[in-house]
């Protein structure tokens, strides 16, 4: 269960990330 629960929070904090980053050049390009 612990394992599971530390899966989904790395893929949630890896997905805002990659939000980030794509927001951040999104920004740039502008």
């Amino acid at each position: 269960m612990t394992v599971i629960y530390i899966f989904i929070l790395f893929k949630v904090i890896f997905h805002l990330f990659v939000l980030d980053m794509f927001s951040l050049k999104k920004i740039e390009s502008l």
